[in-house]
């Protein structure tokens, strides 16, 4: 829906959009490597919590490792989120030619997209990370609730847009808070 809306704000601007899609792809997928990680961990401890639920002394401890789990993958994931963050700000100041185009009006709207996409990298490892735990400790009905809601904002945000930036910093920001 993002690059919808980008298509109807011109070549510029959708050209723009998705080589920043694709710099934000790129990274993501380097950010998800600790969500895989957290999601087997994390169900790991719940498949123990499940065993020992009707120890009361053993449940507490294992309740324990799951809150002390989720604390620290969510700790490295905004750690690693912030180390893209900075990758793409370096970049933003290089200004690589192998990154940008020798458009004008594309490669413009492209750096003007570039601290957005840097923001954005802490977030996204947060929930990439957040989601994994979630689904590691088998709790599907809170990750459909909170994908469902955080959709639905995204697409009325995106339906507002009238500006690369707004796309960005309005719409897909807004699936990420689910």
């Amino acid at each position: 829906y993002a690059t919808s809306r980008a298509t109807r704000m011109g070549h510029a601007i959708v050209a723009a959009h998705q080589m920043g899609l694709s710099l934000w792809m790129l990274f993501s997928y380097a950010l998800d490597g600790i969500s895989v990680a957290a999601q087997v961990l994390m169900a790991r401890e719940y498949e123990e919590l499940r065993i020992v639920e009707n120890n009361a002394e053993k449940s507490a401890g294992q309740k324990k490792k799951v809150r002390s789990l989720s604390v620290y993958m969510m700790t490295a994931s905004i750690l690693q989120g912030l180390v893209a963050s900075a990758a793409i700000l370096v970049l933003y100041k290089l200004q690589p030619s192998f990154i940008l185009t020798n458009d004008p009006a594309v490669r413009t709207n492209l750096l003007q997209l570039f601290p957005h996409l840097s923001a954005q990298m802490a977030l996204v490892s947060a929930t990439l990370v957040a989601e994994a735990l979630t689904v590691g400790g088998g709790r599907f009905k809170w990750l459909a609730f909170g994908t469902t809601l955080s959709s639905l904002v995204a697409m009325a945000r995106l339906r507002l847009s009238t500006s690369l930036i707004d796309i960005w910093s309005g719409g897909i920001v807004s699936l990420f808070l689910g």
